[in-house]
């Protein structure tokens, strides 16, 4: 199911942002522009992004399109670089025109794509990357307080002998590393392991939202979190958002924390989804709820 560039972002944009912010960004002269149109249709499947201006040389050597997302943080913004990625063989580049004005750059060929918030448009294309074409991916998320990336690498050895995966890099499990993973899968990967961590509360819903898991596993609930949220009671019931979107199967492994479980089955009194836990080799409990 292919997807245009600009559509996808402004498709998936009401997933990641504020209803307000959407509305204000549609009914402006720069929202208005990038509704609009496009007079060379780019498809996101045949696009591949990239958010630090130095990888655009090696990339654009085997991608056709190559488009750079200039993030923006507390101490940098990417916007300071669009220059030099296009130099080094960007083909395009998403901008927030508070930022940035596409004369700035002075080559008709490029791809230029108003956005109202880079990081949220980065989220929009991952989230339409994963309904356009990773439809017959099999996506696996796991978040916990400690082991997920040990689980994460078992499944991705174990996974490898029976078709291709494409796995989180690093600590990549954050509102931009998730869809880094997202997008570096393609419509052969036939599975992704993607790591979700969680500093506050609802982040697991956003990151489940754009990524759409078809199973998720949650290795187990610490203190870890303590700095970001409230309390322990505040971790359990973050750590438990990890199952609201999650379509159909649903998986907790492979803790068997009596008092996690207990939360786990009141969470999900209304779902018609299937709760297992315990070890891999022999689930301890099973009770659709």
């Amino acid at each position: 199911m292919s997807i245009e560039l600009r559509a996808a972002i402004n498709t998936y944009l009401p997933l990641v942002l504020d209803s307000a912010q959407l509305t204000q960004w549609q009914n402006s002269e720069w929202g208005q522009l990038a509704a609009a149109a496009p007079t060379s249709p780019v498809l996101l499947e045949n696009c591949r992004f990239v958010t630090h201006s130095q990888q655009c040389a090696t990339v654009a050597a085997t991608e056709s399109q190559t488009i750079f997302v200039p993030l923006v943080g507390p101490k940098f913004n990417g916007h300071d670089f669009i220059a030099e990625a296009v130099q080094l063989g960007a083909t395009g580049y998403l901008f927030d025109p508070k930022y940035h004005h596409p004369d700035h750059i002075a080559t008709s060929s490029l791809i230029r794509v108003p956005v109202v918030d880079t990081l949220k448009a980065y989220q929009a294309l991952a989230a339409a990357h994963r309904r356009h074409t990773l439809t017959n991916t099999q996506l696996i998320a796991i978040s916990g307080s400690c082991g997920k990336t040990t689980l994460r690498s078992y499944l991705q050895q174990i996974l490898a002998h029976y078709g291709v995966v494409t796995s989180t890099r690093a600590n990549e499990n954050n509102e931009i590393g998730v869809c880094h993973t997202l997008l570096r899968a393609t419509h052969s990967t036939d599975f992704v392991v993607c790591e979700m961590g969680m500093r506050h509360r609802h982040d697991l819903i956003d990151l489940t939202t754009i990524a759409r898991p078809d199973v998720c596993l949650l290795s187990g609930v610490s203190k870890s979190h303590l700095s970001c949220v409230n309390s322990l009671d505040d971790i359990y019931t973050g750590k438990l958002e990890l199952f609201k979107q999650a379509p159909q199967a649903i998986w907790l492994a492979p803790s068997a924390d009596s008092r996690l479980l207990a939360q786990l089955y009141a969470h999900s009194a209304n779902s018609a989804n299937e709760v297992r836990a315990g070890c891999f080799s022999d689930y301890q409990e099973t009770v659709a709820v």
